[in-house]
């Protein structure tokens, strides 16, 4: 004689997680359906990265033009220290005549005793 009983219920699991991406996305393929058993680190679906693709290549051509804009500001900056020594060189020896803003009679800049115009027309 073997006894038996039945029970009505339901049954629950231990636990229950919630999936969710850090980004987000379209679906591009499920790897699991609903209620099927998960492993630690197993892929569960696939988002489409097109648009992260294209922004990676946005943000790379992005960079190129700052890299290009920063060269290009570094050699204005290295013409107009030459072309300031240049000018303090010629200064130094008397050989500029007194800035364009400047009247007769007035306190600053004067050339030096002796100098004399340039031939082209300062």
């Amino acid at each position: 004689m073997e006894l038996r009983r039945t029970f009505s219920g339901s049954l629950a699991s231990n636990a229950e997680f919630l999936v969710a991406p850090k980004v987000s996305g379209r679906v591009e393929y499920m790897a699991v359906d609903i209620g099927d058993p998960v492993l630690r680190k197993q892929e569960v679906a696939r988002l489409d990265n097109d648009e992260y693709i294209q922004a990676v290549a946005q943000a790379k051509a992005d960079l190129a033009v700052a890299d290009a804009d920063l060269t290009g500001a570094e050699n204005a900056r290295d013409i107009a220290k030459r072309e300031l020594s240049r000018m303090e060189t010629l200064k130094n020896r008397g050989c500029l005549p007194p800035p364009r803003w400047m009247r007769p009679g007035q306190r600053g800049w004067l050339p030096k005793p002796g100098w004399k115009p340039p031939r082209h027309g300062y």
